[in-house]
């Protein structure tokens, strides 16, 4: 099956994209001017690498006739605890930035420069508390194989609201690098989960499910490996000591939110593949009874 391909290069993709891109800003990143030390050769060789990869995985894609399908009642345990685990970083994360923001607030931290103490970051913290609170309800979808959303069809465009906000406040306060890579990284990456996160609805609320969920595949596939790509990198980066946030990073904490979402719609990658083959496995055997029966009645 050529989906089931295309997942498994996605995480080639996104394992070489981590370990290249923290080697690249380990030894050719320059963090008190923000430019990089070769002329970003390393940098613009490792998005042609995720390019390429992400290509690759669309095409095979596209080359599979018929193996997708929407979400349907079926149990997911692991997916759904890894939706419990974005649900946590995502309410977590809320609550934390929500106090960050009303500390620099009290302490007159307020203006352009400072983009946490912004209205739009407050609006970013509401729309994380009710993105998790409805990662918790999805959780419960995959855990008990009910999809109650096809009840509620509007329900998960909730989670395009965070998205919609988390990539205005990435444009605003965190496309000013030096470096164009990195602003390419943080917009395209904010862009992408936007548009997975409207397909994702759409297949939950059983609309579109083949069409739908083959353009999910094409627009997720690329943006998980991107968004992997540049936030688990820059969350090892961290633990190492080195940051830019002056020179257009988002906070670390911001980059455990997208990492969660995008391992969130990677699970789900694998989820739909699965889904996919098992309906197609019960599709040829009841195609294999009913032909057996068809001759059993001939021979009558």
């Amino acid at each position: 099956m050529n989906v089931g391909r295309a997942v498994k290069i996605t995480c080639v993709g996104v394992a070489g994209g981590i370990i290249l891109r923290v080697v690249n800003m380990l030894y050719s990143f320059d963090y008190k001017t923000g430019f990089y030390t070769d002329s970003g050769m390393f940098a613009w060789l490792i998005m042609a690498f995720v390019a390429l990869v992400s290509l690759l995985c669309v095409i095979m894609v596209f080359k599979d006739r018929g193996s997708l399908r929407g979400i349907g009642e079926n149990r997911s345990v692991p997916v759904g605890i890894i939706t419990l685990l974005s649900a946590a970083a995502l309410l977590g994360a809320g609550f934390l930035q929500g106090q960050e923001h009303l500390r620099l607030i009290s302490q007159g931290y307020i203006g352009m420069q400072f983009p946490m103490s912004s209205d739009l970051h407050l609006i970013l913290c509401i729309t994380m508390v009710i993105f998790g609170i409805l990662q918790i309800f999805t959780a419960f979808v995959f855990f008990r194989g009910k999809n109650f959303f096809t009840h509620a069809r509007l329900l998960y465009l909730l989670a395009t609201l965070w998205a919609a906000v988390y990539m205005i406040f990435v444009f605003v306060y965190f496309t000013n690098s030096s470096a164009m890579l990195e602003n390419i990284y943080a917009l395209a990456g904010a862009g992408g989960i936007l548009i997975s996160l409207f397909y994702l609805a759409k297949l939950l609320s059983g609309v579109g499910k083949e069409r739908s969920a083959k353009i999910f595949y094409v627009v997720a596939i690329p943006t998980v490996i991107l968004n992997m790509t540049y936030s688990v990198s820059n969350i090892v980066l961290s633990f190492l000591g080195n940051t830019y946030l002056d020179l257009g990073e988002p906070p670390v904490m911001l980059q455990y939110i997208v990492a969660s979402v995008s391992l969130f719609i990677l699970a789900l990658l694998f989820t739909f593949r699965k889904y996919a083959a098992k309906q197609n496995n019960d599709g040829a055997d009841k195609r294999g009874r009913d032909t057996a029966q068809i001759k059993k009645i001939r021979n009558m």
